[in-house]
């Protein structure tokens, strides 16, 4: 599980011909995700693969919006809540070497995808004049992929040296 907020507050000017204001809103965004990740450890002497695969629900949070001091072009937005489901299928391939005084060298890579089942995300905002949609999607399918390597000591000392990322995976015609 892992979770976090935050909020934050916006001032910015608006000037058209014959009219200057400063708009000024607070902000308020949250999440809250859950991971359940099954694996199963293949070896053969020093060297590894693990497939495994991760099931993952993140539920998003945005508070409405409503700016002050601009008057009738002060901007709204309605807040909004979604929930995205993923599985992300993975193999790592890696291995274990004796350093010396006791230290344990793990190099590793890992690729694999991730699928969503419901890449946007919608908000609902107005002016005084008339309302508007905004829409934000995703990749329904993105590459992930990691390299790295973890070095612990005989005191279980650790130190961990990594690249974890996503690449876009375009499958249109």
């Amino acid at each position: 599980m892992s979770g976090g907020s935050g909020w934050y507050d916006t001032e910015w000017p608006i000037a058209f011909p014959g009219f200057m204001a400063f708009a000024q809103s607070d902000h308020e965004i949250g999440y809250v995700d859950g991971r359940f990740r099954a694996a199963y450890l293949l070896s053969a002497g020093s060297w590894y693969a693990k497939p495994m695969i991760d099931f993952d629900a993140t539920h998003i949070r945005l508070d409405t919006v409503k700016e002050s001091g601009a008057g009738g072009v002060g901007l709204n937005v309605r807040g909004n809540e979604e929930t995205v489901l993923s599985a992300s299928p993975a193999l790592e391939l890696g291995a274990q070497f004796g350093g010396p005084n006791g230290t344990l060298v793990r190099p590793y890579i890992r690729g694999g995808a991730a699928f969503f089942d419901d890449p946007d995300f919608v908000l609902l905002a107005s002016f005084e004049g008339g309302s508007f949609r905004v829409a934000t999607s995703t990749d329904d399918v993105v590459a992930d992929i990691s390299a790295g390597i973890d070095v612990i000591g005989a005191d279980g000392a650790s130190f961990r040296f990594y690249y974890d990322g996503w690449l876009r995976l375009d499958f249109a015609p």
